[in-house]
């Protein structure tokens, strides 16, 4: 009887300490890893966050926004669908242990997407590019739209308030490549792609801002480098307004 209580006894310490043990790791991991926000909020990278190591945000971003030109538009306006999008995945370097100012620098993808009542005009010689109305000899072309994918390089500075529900203001540039693009429009139900504009641009750059609270904010990106390059073609420069979500 007695061997059974020491036994017992001893089962009761061992499962007490382990126990103790177990909660103080969870609780300082728990306290370690809880307050950063996203999808997988219990991380700040790929490892439980440790010590006074700040907080990582804002490391998978996508933009929905509103595409427009800018510039020497002959009177055509963009449809208010027109609807391009970024993804961008992020590496947040904070420079202080409450994560108040960090750099933001990674790779991402964008998809513009502008709709139009005019069409893309390419002189004889084929070098130059004018947003111009549609013919009078084309009274069924419609749904007239301009596409561009980039892969880009987005460079952000990042304020933000402490804590979890932070206010965040960011500042920043990117710059792409422009993997393709094209002109579509459909005309007496049949569709057309034309992806021989002479001189659209092979690269991009421009300034980018965001400002919201936590996951959410609003998104803005104006684009120095104008669309295309010849002297002589129309003078654009997108314009995108939107929101951002961060997801990670």
């Amino acid at each position: 009887m007695i061997k059974y209580i020491t036994y017992s006894i001893i089962l009761l310490i061992s499962v007490n300490s382990y126990s103790q043990s177990k909660d103080t790791t969870d609780i300082d991991k728990h306290t370690q890893t809880r307050y950063t926000p996203g999808v997988f909020w219990r991380f700040s990278g790929l490892v439980p966050r440790v010590g006074k190591e700040g907080a990582k945000y804002d490391r998978l971003v996508i933009d929905l926004y509103h595409n427009t030109w800018l510039g020497e538009r002959n009177s055509i306006n963009p449809k208010w669908y027109s609807i391009g999008f970024n993804a961008s995945f992020m590496f947040d370097i904070p420079f202080n242990d409450k994560s108040t100012v960090s750099l933001g620098i990674g790779l991402g993808f964008s998809h513009f997407n502008i709709h139009y009542d005019g069409m893309l005009g390419i002189d004889s010689t084929k070098t130059t590019t004018t947003l111009m109305p549609l013919p009078a000899t084309s009274p069924d072309r419609r749904l007239n739209k301009f596409v561009a994918n980039y892969i880009q390089i987005p460079l952000e500075f990042r304020f933000r308030t402490p804590g979890v529900k932070h206010f965040k203001f960011h500042v920043g540039a990117v710059i792409g490549v422009r993997l393709n693009s094209y002109e579509r429009w459909k005309e007496s139900n049949l569709k057309f792609k034309e992806f021989n504009q002479p001189d659209v641009a092979r690269f991009r750059y421009g300034v980018t801002a965001r400002i919201g609270i936590r996951n959410w904010s609003i998104y803005g990106a104006y684009y120095i480098s104008d669309v295309f390059t010849n002297a002589k073609s129309s003078k654009l420069n997108p314009l995108c307004i939107g929101i951002s979500v961060s997801l990670f």
